[in-house]
């Protein structure tokens, strides 16, 4: 009788290669091809990539792969892809409604995490997978931001009451009825995984654009979108793929603008978060071959506990 524990194993070792191929900076075609060809259940592949955050980051390969998986694979894949996109391109339509909304209303607003770090990472608003649109807004506005998304249509999870009673949640959620519009606002007394009070007022000092679809979107510097990144990885444990795959990406940008080490490594101190940061650089560069920095690399690699 086969071994079904070690048949189990093989796959998962074959999938999770599939999957690391995919999501490194330095990946390689013919390799990835080379792997696609062994044996395993490609439904399972898609589910494990679906639920690790990296199935746009697969399907992206499998268009170029030859031979071409199976037409049932392809028509499951597109699918996704269709649904994907549908959803990512309503999503952004509603964070440009509500900068506009918030502009007029003079509320300064930053974009985190979903659209903004997909483009930034892979140069597509709908490669990444996302559910929601992070704002973050200063303390002092959180309540004039929450009346004015009710005046929107949506729906708080927390109360105005609640709001002027200084309780703080974990984030401020708001959903829209009757649609998957899901928008969670931070602010500096949110961002209570950060090992250190962060300074709202550096980050809106330092901020940066990003153009998609032709409008610049308000959104955190470079170096603060990669600690806060590495911040979040570190809060989920690095249980997804994904996040790694974001760290690895936003690290090995060829284009302008670049990282700013120097100021990475200053976000990172003002934050306390030097060691998330090495940690996420680390994991970057074992797990997805990610070039490190130069300079940084020997303490990256010199602290134990890392």
């Amino acid at each position: 009788m086969a071994d079904t524990s070690s048949i189990t194993t093989n796959n998962l070792e074959k999938e999770w290669a599939v999957l690391v191929e995919c999501a490194s900076p330095q990946r390689c075609a013919p390799h990835l091809s080379e792997r696609l060809q062994d044996s395993f259940d490609w439904r399972e592949l898609l589910a494990r990539a679906e639920q690790q955050g990296v199935l746009g980051l697969l399907a992206e390969q499998l268009k170029n792969l030859n031979p071409a998986p199976q037409a049932e694979i392809r028509e499951a894949v597109y699918e996704w892809q269709r649904r994907h996109t549908v959803f990512t391109l309503s999503l952004t339509a509603e964070m440009f409604r509500l900068l506009e909304h918030f502009a007029a209303l003079g509320i300064e607003a930053l974009v985190t995490k979903g659209p903004v770090l997909s483009v930034r990472c892979y140069g597509d608003p709908g490669m990444r997978q996302y559910g929601d649109v992070d704002l973050i807004v200063r303390d002092k506005d959180i309540q004039r931001s929450t009346e004015a998304m009710i005046a929107l249509g949506y729906m708080s999870k927390v109360p105005v009451a609640a709001i002027q009673a200084s309780k703080i949640p974990g984030e401020y959620i708001f959903r829209k009825p009757n649609a998957h519009v899901l928008i969670e606002f931070h602010t500096e007394r949110t961002f209570r995984y950060h090992p250190r009070a962060l300074q709202i007022e550096n980050l809106f000092e330092r901020r940066a654009f990003v153009t998609i679809d032709g409008r610049d979107v308000p959104a955190l510097s470079l170096e603060d979108e990669l600690i806060l990144i590495c911040v979040h990885g570190a809060k989920h444990f690095w249980e997804r793929l994904m996040w790694i795959a974001d760290v690895a990406a936003l690290i090995s940008l060829k284009h302008a603008p670049a990282l700013d080490w120097d100021r990475v490594v200053a976000v990172a101190r003002e934050a306390g978060a030097e060691r998330i940061l090495r940690l996420g650089l680390r994991l970057a560069s074992d797990v997805l071959g990610a070039d490190l920095p130069a300079h940084l690399e020997p303490g990256i690699r010199s602290d134990r506990a890392v």
